[in-house]
């Protein structure tokens, strides 16, 4: 999932093809508008970072979360609060882990 994730978040950052000889015919049919391309970049790095969590890349997971955020604009459909407090819970966790690792 992370690798998949990881895939179409590099096909949406090079925006529209010069030619039609690009090797992918999804980056040839795929030109979103700024605002759905920003949803779908918050969509699949929310999805990557469950992908992080699932695997114990706690930190990555984190980072994933904080770039959707910073991403995120007041006019998307994107749920801004709810990935506010994924951050504050994957904050927590982490919290959690170091306080125990310290003891």
């Amino acid at each position: 999932c992370s690798k998949d994730c990881n895939t179409a978040l590099d096909l949406l950052s090079k925006g529209k093809p010069k030619s039609d000889s690009s090797a992918c015919a999804l980056a040839n049919i795929l030109h979103p508008t700024p605002c759905t391309k920003r949803k779908w970049q918050v969509i699949l790095l929310c999805r990557r970072s469950a992908a992080k969590q699932l695997s114990n890349d706690l930190r990555g997971a984190l980072a994933d979360l904080e770039l959707a955020k910073g991403i995120t604009s007041n006019d998307d459909d994107v749920a801004v609060e709810s990935i506010a407090k994924d951050i504050d819970d994957l904050k927590a966790k982490l919290n959690s882990i170091k306080t125990q690792d310290t003891k």
